[in-house]
C-alpha cells in the first residue's frame, strides 16, 4: 500500500521535477518505507531518468512525463519491490498502490508463457500481465489497486482505479498538463491551481455526506470513478473507460437456501483468507458485531499464530459499548487484544488532523475512532487491518433497508396505478401533519411519491431537497435525484435490494465508507483491506433474490447462516449497534460549541452559500430535543473546518 503521484504534459513540453519530489512528499504518510521517482521522453522507448532528486535547475530538456511514488511495504519488503518500476526492456513503467492478492496465481500462468521475475511482489506481476494481455490485463486482478502505466511503444498513460473504489485516485488538467495523485493535497502543490470551491457539488456532498465520482468539492480536481480507467495520449482527447460493473444482466442462478449460504461461505472465506497475505503484523478492527466477528473467526481458522484486534468506546458511554461482545470474540478464538475509550470533549485536536488526511470532506464521524484505531494499530507493529464495510449494503444488514423493502413492496411500487390528484392530496396532509413532529425530515417523500421518484435515496442521506433548499443559498446546484436515478435506471431486474445495493456500490461505499477507511488508515501508514468487497462475492450477491437477502424479515439473513457456523448465537444475532461515533452523546456534553464556532467563524460565509440563519434554527431545534439534527451539523462543520484549511489559511 502507497501513494502515487505522476505530470504528463500532453503538448510534450519539460516538466520541472522538484513539482514531482514536492507533490510526491506531500502525501509521505502513505509511504514511509521508500520513495522513488523517474522523468521518461515520451519521444522515446529508452530515454529515462530515475536518479534526478538534486535537481535545481527547472525543467530537463525532453522529459515530459514524470511518476513518483511512496512506498508501504507490505509484500516483499527488500529493494526489489522499489517503484516506479520498469521492464527489462523499457518498454512499460509503472507506479502502483494497492494490493494484487491472486498475484502469485498470474505470476504461474505468466511464467508458463515465458515470463520470468526478479522479485516477489505483485508490482512486477502487473507489468507483465500488461505486457501479456494489454489493458485487458485490469479484468484479471483480484484486489484493490490505484496504478498509472506508461507504454512507450504506444504512447499511451494510463490511469486506473480499482473495480469498487477501495484505493482513490484524482487528476486534474491544468495547461495542457495532466497531474494525478492518491491524495488531493498533491495536486493543490501546482503552481498554477487556482483553488476554487466547486458550489454546484455541495448539494451532492450535503445529501449523501460526500461527494460521487467524477466530482470533488475542489472546482478542476476529479477523481477516477471505480471500475475505471483514463487513457491519455498526447494531442488526442483521453478516452474514459468502464471495464466492470457490479450490475450483471445474467439471469439469477436459483439455489436453495443452504445453497446459497455454502457459496457465501465459500466466497467470503477465500477473500478473507486471500487478505491474509502479508508480509508485515496484521489485525482486524473489531467492533463485537458479526461482520467483523465473522473475519476474526476466518482468520484464526487459517493462521498460526494469534490475531491482532482492536477496538474502541467512549468515556461517558461504558455501559453502551461493544467492549463485552470484542472481549467474547477474542477470548474465543484467543486473539491479542487492545481496546481504547475516547473522550469526546478533547478531539478537537484530532478532528484538525481528521480534517487534513480526508482530503475533501466526509462527513462521517466514524473517521475518527478509525483515525484513532489505526494510530494505535501502527504503534503496536500492525500495518495491515481487515475491516467489514460492505456487508450490510450487500446483504441488505440495516434494518432500514427492510423497512425501505416492505414499503416498496406494499405501497411504493403500487403508487403509479394511484391517479395524481389523489396523491397530491394526501402529500398536503401528510406534509402538514409531519411539519410540526420530529418527522418532519420525512415530509420529502410525499413529494417523492408525487412525482413517482426513486423511493431510496442512499443509505448516509441526510439533507433532502426540501431542507437544500433552505440550507443553500444559490439555485444552479447539481441535482441530487437525477444522481439516484441515473443509478436507478440501470438495475433493469424488479429486485428492490438489488437496485439499492447498486446504489450504494456506485455512491456511499466508494465515497463515504472506503475513502472513510482508506484515508484515515493511511494517515497512519496502515493498509485497510476489504474483504466482503472482493468483487467475485459482489457480483454473486448481486445476484441474490431479495426474499432470500431478508428470509423469515431478518436483515442479513445469509451472513448470520454463515455465522452461525463459526460464532456463538449471541453474538449472531444481538442487536446491531453499528461502528459510529455517538456525536448526539457529545453534542449535550458540551460539544455543540466547537461545532458552533467550526460553522459560524469559518471564511465559509464569505462563499454566500450557506443560509446561516437557517443553520441557527438547527441548532436551537436540536438543542431543544425537537427535531435530531445533530449529524446533519456535524456535516456542515466539516464542510468549514475543511474549507478553513484548505482556502482561508493557505
Amino acid at each position: 500500500m502507497c501513494g502515487i503521484v505522476g505530470i504528463y504534459d500532453l503538448k510534450g513540453k519539460a516538466i520541472v521535477p522538484e513539482l514531482l519530489v514536492k507533490m510526491n512528499n506531500k502525501i509521505g504518510h502513505r509511504g514511509p518505507d521508500d520513495d522513488g521517482y523517474v522523468l521518461i521522453d515520451d519521444r522515446s522507448s529508452q530515454k529515462a531518468i530515475c536518479d534526478f532528486e538534486q535537481h535545481t535547475e527547472g525543467p530537463i530538456d525532453g522529459f515530459n512525463l514524470g511518476l513518483g511514488h511512496k512506498r508501504l511495504s507490505i509484500v516483499d519488503l527488500s529493494p526489489l519491490g522499489h517503484q516506479p518500476m520498469k521492464d527489462e526492456e523499457d518498454k512499460v513503467w509503472l507506479v502502483f498502490n494497492g494490493e494484487i492478492y491472486n498475484h502469485i496465481t498470474l505470476r504461474k500462468q505468466l511464467e508458463q508463457l515465458g515470463y520470468s521475475f526478479k522479485s516477489h511482489s505483485d508490482t512486477e506481476v502487473i507489468i507483465a500481465a500488461y505486457k501479456q494481455w494489454g489493458i485487458d490485463f485490469v479484468s484479471k486482478l483480484k484486489g484493490i489497486f490505484a496504478m498509472a502505466i506508461w507504454d512507450c511503444d504506444s504512447k499511451e498513460l494510463y490511469i486506473i482505479r480499482d473495480r469498487v473504489g477501495v484505493k482513490p485516485l484524482y487528476y486534474t488538467v491544468q495547461n495542457e498538463t495532466l497531474y494525478f495523485s492518491s491524495e488531493i493535497k498533491a495536486l493543490l502543490q501546482i503552481p498554477s491551481f487556482s483553488r476554487r470551491l466547486n458550489h454546484k457539488a455541495l448539494s451532492h456532498y450535503l445529501s449523501f455526506l460526500a461527494i460521487p465520482a467524477p466530482n470533488t468539492l475542489f472546482q478542476d480536481i476529479f477523481k477516477v470513478a471505480p471500475g475505471n480507467y483514463i487513457r491519455y495520449k498526447k494531442d488526442t482527447e483521453p478516452v474514459h473507460i468502464k471495464y466492470w460493473d457490479a450490475y450483471l444482466e445474467t439471469e439469477h442462478q436459483l439455489m436453495s437456501d443452504a445453497e446459497y449460504v455454502d457459496r457465501t461461505d465459500e466466497l467470503l472465506s477465500a477473500s478473507v483468507n486471500m487478505r491474509m497475505m502479508s508480509d508485515v503484523p496484521s489485525g482486524v478492527f473489531l467492533s463485537g458485531g458479526v461482520d467483523s466477528s465473522l473475519i476474526v473467526a476466518m482468520m484464526s481458522q487459517k493462521s498460526d499464530t494469534p490475531i491482532n484486534t482492536l477496538t474502541i468506546g467512549y468515556k461517558g458511554l461504558e455501559k453502551e459499548s461493544e467492549f463485552q461482545y470484542a472481549r467474547q470474540v477474542s477470548k474465543k478464538f484467543g486473539t491479542n487484544h487492545t481496546e481504547l475509550i475516547i473522550d469526546g470533549n478533547n478531539v478537537e485536536d484530532l478532528i484538525r488532523d481528521m480534517v487534513y488526511h480526508q482530503d475533501e470532506p466526509i462527513a462521517d464521524p466514524v473517521c475518527i475512532p478509525i483515525l484513532l484505531l489505526s494510530r494505535k494499530a501502527k504503534e503496536l507493529g500492525i500495518s495491515v487491518i481487515q475491516v467489514g464495510e460492505g456487508a450490510d449494503e450487500l446483504f441488505a444488514g440495516y434494518r432500514n433497508f427492510r423497512t425501505y423493502y416492505k414499503i416498496n413492496q406494499r405501497l411504493w411500487s403500487k403508487l403509479n396505478h394511484y391517479p395524481k390528484p389523489l396523491k397530491k392530496g394526501v402529500a398536503f396532509l401528510g406534509k402538514g401533519i409531519l411539519s410540526a413532529t420530529k418527522y418532519r425530515k420525512y415530509i420529502d417523500y410525499f413529494d417523492f411519491m408525487v412525482a413517482e421518484k426513486e423511493l431510496f435515496w442512499s443509505n448516509a442521506h441526510k439533507f433532502y431537497p426540501s431542507e437544500l433548499d433552505k440550507v443553500l443559498l444559490r439555485n444552479d446546484f447539481l441535482n441530487p435525484y437525477e444522481f439516484i436515478e441515473e443509478k436507478a435506471q440501470v438495475v433493469k431486474r424488479d429486485n428492490f435490494l438489488e437496485k439499492v445495493a447498486y446504489q450504494e456500490l456506485n455512491l456511499r461505499l466508494p465515497e463515504l465508507l472506503l475513502m472513510r477507511v482508506d484515508k484515515m488508515t493511511m494517515a497512519a501508514a496502515v493498509e485497510g483491506r476489504v474483504p466482503f468487497l472482493d468483487h467475485s462475492l459482489i457480483e454473486f450477491a448481486m445476484q441474490i433474490p431479495d426474499e432470500v437477502k431478508l428470509r423469515n424479515d431478518e436483515p442479513k439473513y445469509l451472513i448470520k447462516k454463515v455465522a452461525e457456523r463459526y460464532l456463538p448465537n449471541d453474538i449472531v444475532y444481538r442487536k446491531k449497534v453499528g461502528f459510529g461515533f455517538p456525536i448526539k452523546h457529545f453534542f449535550k456534553n458540551g460539544f455543540s460549541g466547537f461545532l458552533k464556532d467550526s460553522i459560524f467563524n469559518s471564511g465559509l460565509r464569505n462563499e454566500g452559500v450557506i443560509n446561516y440563519d437557517y443553520v441557527e434554527k438547527m441548532f436551537k431545534l436540536s438543542e431543544s430535543g425537537k427535531v435530531n439534527y445533530h449529524s446533519h451539523l456535524w456535516s456542515l462543520a466539516n464542510l468549514s473546518m475543511w474549507y478553513d484549511l484548505w482556502f482561508t489559511d493557505q
